[in-house]
């Protein structure tokens, strides 16, 4: 369901907190508690959810790296999946950090993602870390359709890329990917969210750059 309304900043960051993962719970009680909460997301997120926060298939892509999932109590969800760059690459993609989205978009459509990132063990040349954040075409030639290279630090933030997309594209064809070889750093990413605002949108209105927990 497209909803009109833009919740954009501060707003954002509350709804996303509400999306704390609850204790273990039976199979069925899990489930049924996955549901309501990614319905309760939904409704207070912009736009249409393209991914599920709860269940992300994280897949670390390069020879030079080691990743792991790890508890992370501050964080919506509890759980961050850290990677270990041990050698920077001749290009960012050298090392990836992907995962799929169950949604689609038209060519048009304005989307903005919002995800919480930190660097566990900056650059020791830079002092940060980084990342090359795309949601993009799973095949050449690697179209982009939201995209931008963001500074880590430390501390955990909710940081912002949006983009249009100049195609179509369905859910198959399309994909996040953190493109982090530019650097040895170990980084941690945690729950992720791609909205698809619809056309009309314009980029100036949407929030940019990165927000303290």
């Amino acid at each position: 369901m497209r909803r009109t309304g833009r919740k954009t900043g501060m707003a954002l960051v509350f709804a996303c907190l509400m999306a704390v993962a609850s204790p273990a719970l039976a199979r069925e009680d899990a489930a049924s508690a996955e549901a309501e909460a990614l319905a309760a997301l939904e409704a207070e997120l912009p736009g249409t959810l393209m991914n599920n926060p709860f269940a992300t298939e994280w897949k670390t892509q390069g020879a030079e790296a080691t990743s792991k999932v790890v508890r992370v109590r501050e964080i919506p969800g509890e759980y961050a999946y850290e990677v270990r760059v041990k050698q920077a690459g001749r290009n960012p993609w050298d090392v990836a950090v992907t995962a799929p989205l169950e949604a689609g978009v038209k060519k048009g459509d304005a989307v903005l993602v919002a995800f919480w990132a930190s660097a566990e063990k900056p650059s020791e040349v830079t002092g940060a870390g980084t990342a090359q954040m795309r949601v993009q075409q799973l095949a050449a030639p690697y179209a982009g359709i939201a995209e931008a290279t963001v500074t880590l630090n430390p501390r955990w933030q909710l940081h912002y890329v949006k983009g249009i997309a100049q195609d179509d594209f369905d859910a198959s064809q399309i994909g996040v990917s953190f493109n982090i070889a530019s650097q040895k750093q170990t980084l941690r990413f945690g729950q992720f969210y791609v909205m698809n605002l619809g056309t009309g949108v314009s980029l100036d209105a949407l929030p940019s750059g990165a927000e303290e927990l």
